[in-house]
C-alpha cells in the first residue's frame, strides 16, 4: 500500500476504534512505569486529535511532578517549535482546529534529557512513521539527534513495514496499549 492508501485506512480504523479511552490509560500507565519517563526531565508532548492516544492525565502528572511539558507550535510551513504548556487558557486553535501555545510561552529547545512524544497515523517495527503528510514531525527530529524519541499509537496502527523515504526521521520507541516496544530489535523494552 501507498503512505496515502495507509492513512485512508488508518483514519478510518482509529475513527471506529472503541477503546480509545481504555487503551489510552494503558498507555499512561506503561509510560509512568518506563524509565524512559523517569529518566526525562523535559517531554515535548501532543494535544491528541482525531482519535490519538489521550496523554493528558500523565502529562499533567508529570508537569506536578517538576518536569517540563511543551506542546507544538505551528511557527511556519512545515516548522514548528514546542512551547511551555503552563497556561492553556491563552492557547489558541491552529489552521486544522488543533489547541497550541500562543507564543508567549517560553520556547524548548530538546536536550539529552527530552523525551519527545510522536503523534502518527501508522508506525512500523523500524520505527518510521506516517503522519498526517506535513512532515513537521520529520523536519523537527532532525533537528535534535540526542532527545529520546517515543512514537505513540494503538497497537492496531503498527504494520509490520511502511514506505520510508530519505527525508523520513524514525523513532527510537513506540508505546502502544501493549507495552513500550524498542524498534532497533522489535522486543519490548519495557513491558
Amino acid at each position: 500500500m501507498t503512505k496515502e492508501e495507509i492513512r485512508r485506512t488508518l483514519r478510518k480504523e482509529r475513527s471506529c476504534y472503541t477503546e480509545g479511552a481504555k487503551s489510552s490509560r494503558l498507555m499512561g500507565r506503561w509510560l509512568m512505569e518506563s524509565n524512559l519517563y523517569r529518566e526525562a526531565q523535559t517531554l515535548l508532548a501532543f494535544i491528541p486529535f482525531r482519535q490519538e492516544p489521550d496523554l493528558l492525565g500523565v502529562l499533567a502528572q508529570a508537569a506536578g511532578e517538576g518536569k517540563t511539558v511543551a506542546f507544538p507550535q505551528v511557527t511556519g510551513p512545515g516548522e514548528m517549535v514546542f512551547r511551555r504548556g503552563d497556561h492553556p487558557e491563552r492557547w489558541v486553535k491552529n489552521s486544522w482546529g488543533i489547541p497550541e501555545p500562543d507564543g508567549r510561552e517560553e520556547a524548548i529547545r530538546p536536550g539529552a534529557h527530552t523525551l519527545i512524544l510522536v503523534p502518527g497515523l501508522a508506525y512500523d517495527r523500524r520505527g518510521y512513521r506516517i503522519g498526517y503528510g506535513g512532515g513537521f514531525y520529520d523536519r523537527y527530529l532532525r533537528s535534535c539527534p540526542t532527545a529520546v524519541t517515543l512514537g505513540t499509537a494503538f497497537s492496531f496502527q503498527i504494520l509490520q513495514e511502511i514506505p520510508a523515504e530519505p527525508q523520513d526521521m524514525p523513532v527510537q520507541y513506540i508505546l502502544s496499549e501493549k507495552g513500550i516496544m524498542s524498534v532497533e530489535s522489535g522486543t519490548d523494552a519495557e513491558g
